[in-house]
C-alpha cells in the first residue's frame, strides 16, 4: 500500500477540486447499513454528521471526541483523511495538565503503515486540520476500517500514553461527500490488534424482552486467558448498563479462582426501553483479585488500574463492550443486532477480550 501525507491545510477541498475528472462511485453498503429501514438494528450515520461553522449541542464526552472528513477518489484510488479536532481530551493524572497529544491513523486490518498528525502542545482541545492519504482499491474500500488512536506523549517524547481510539466502517459512512465532517466519541478499550497479545475470550448470551423492557444478560465463561505474571485469587465479571457513556447499572459475578476458563452461566437483568435501546451498551469487564502481593508487583506499570476491593487488590484484565450503533462495530455490534432482531430469544456468541487503556 502506498502512503502520502500532504501535510496541514486550511479547509475542506471544492468538489471540483476532487473530483472533477472522476467517475460517479458508489460504496457497497454493508448488510447492516442494508436493514437500516427496519426498526432493529437500524444504523443512524447522519447522527456524527457535522458542519465545521456549526455548533451542535452534544453531551460532554468521557474520554474526548473527535472531528475528522474521508473522501475517495475513485478515478485515482486514492483515500483522503482529515483529522479536523479533537475535543474534551482528559488532564493528566496526577498533575492535571492538558496533554501533548497527537493522532496516528491506521486504514484496518494492515497495520504496518500509519501516519500521524503533528503534536499539539499543552492542550484538551488541539485544533489539527492535517490531511493524509491512503492507497486503496474500489473493491478493498468497503473491507477497510480507520482507527484514529489519540495519544499523550512526555516532554521528551520518549513515552506515548493512549487517550483512546476513534473506529470507522467505511462502509458506514458515505466518501464521495466532499465537504461533510464527522465525529466519534473516543473508546478507552484497545481495539483488537494493538498489542499483538491475545487476552482470551469472554461467551455471553444476551435477551431482549419488548414488552417487558427487559434485556438480559447470560455471563457464560472465559476461555483462553493470558496466565498473570501475578498470584491472581480469583476472576469475576463486573457488567455495566450505559446510556450515552454514562454507568446506569452494574452488576457482577462471583468470584472463581484464577484458572484460564472461568465458568459462571450466571444471569442479570436490566429494565431497558425499546426507544431506549439505540442509546444504549453494555460493558463487561473482567477484574482479576488478588493479596498485597498483587498490589506492590503491579503498582509501578499499572497502578492506575489497580483499585483496592473486598477480595484485595483489583486489576482491570480485559473488557468487552456490546452495544449499539453509537457505541460498537464489528462482531459486538452485530450480535446486539441480531439481539433486537430476534426479540425473546437467546443469542449466544464468543468475543474477544480488549485491553483497558491506563491513565497516566
Amino acid at each position: 500500500m502506498k502512503v502520502f501525507h500532504t501535510g496541514s491545510i486550511s479547509g475542506s477541498p471544492s468538489n471540483g477540486d476532487y473530483l472533477s475528472n472522476s467517475p460517479k462511485y458508489t460504496v457497497p453498503r454493508s448488510p447492516i447499513e442494508q436493514s437500516k429501514n427496519s426498526f432493529f438494528g437500524r444504523i443512524q450515520p447522519e447522527l456524527y454528521k457535522y458542519t465545521e461553522n456549526q455548533d451542535i449541542d452534544l453531551p460532554i464526552s468521557r474520554c474526548g471526541r473527535m472531528w475528522f472528513s474521508v473522501v475517495y477518489d475513485a478515478a485515482v484510488e486514492t483515500l483522503t483523511v482529515k483529522v479536523v479536532k479533537v475535543k474534551q481530551l482528559p488532564l493528566r493524572h496526577p498533575s492535571n495538565n492538558p496533554p501533548d497529544s497527537f493522532v496516528k491513523i491506521f486504514l484496518l486490518p494492515d497495520e504496518r503503515i500509519s501516519q500521524q498528525t503533528k503534536v499539539k502542545l499543552r492542550n484538551c482541545n488541539p485544533t489539527f486540520n492535517e490531511t493524509f492519504i491512503f492507497q486503496v482499491s474500489e473493491e478493498e474500500l468497503q473491507k477497510r476500517s480507520l482507527r484514529m488512536s489519540v495519544y499523550d506523549v512526555d516532554k521528551k517524547r520518549s513515552t506515548r500514553h493512549l487517550l483512546g481510539h476513534a473506529l470507522v466502517g467505511l462502509n458506514d459512512v458515505d466518501p464521495m461527500k466532499v465537504n461533510e465532517i464527522l465525529w466519534r466519541d473516543l473508546d478507552d478499550i484497545a481495539h483488537p490488534g494493538d498489542s499483538g497479545t491475545s487476552l482470551g475470550e469472554l461467551k455471553i448470551s444476551l435477551t431482549y424482552l419488548p414488552r417487558m423492557n427487559r434485556l438480559n444478560v447470560v455471563v457464560q465463561e472465559a476461555r483462553n486467558l493470558r496466565k498473570m505474571d501475578l498470584d491472581a485469587t480469583g476472576i469475576y465479571v463486573k457488567v455495566s448498563l450505559t446510556q450515552g457513556h454514562n454507568v446506569i447499572k452494574s452488576k457482577r459475578t462471583s468470584t472463581q479462582d484464577g484458572a484460564a476458563d472461568p465458568q459462571y452461566n450466571e444471569s442479570f437483568s436490566f429494565k431497558v426501553t425499546s426507544k431506549d435501546m439505540e442509546q444504549t451498551c453494555l460493558l463487561l469487564n473482567v477484574i482479576t483479585t488478588g493479596g498485597r502481593g498483587t498490589l506492590h508487583k503491579m503498582t509501578s506499570t499499572l497502578k492506575n488500574t489497580v483499585t483496592r476491593g473486598r477480595y484485595g487488590a483489583e486489576l482491570k484484565y480485559g473488557r468487552v463492550s456490546v452495544g449499539s450503533f453509537m457505541y460498537c462495530r464489528g462482531e459486538q455490534l452485530l450480535h446486539w443486532q441480531e439481539m433486537m432482531a430476534q426479540p425473546s430469544k437467546s443469542i449466544a456468541r464468543w468475543h474477544t477480550l480488549s485491553e483497558v487503556v491506563t491513565n497516566q
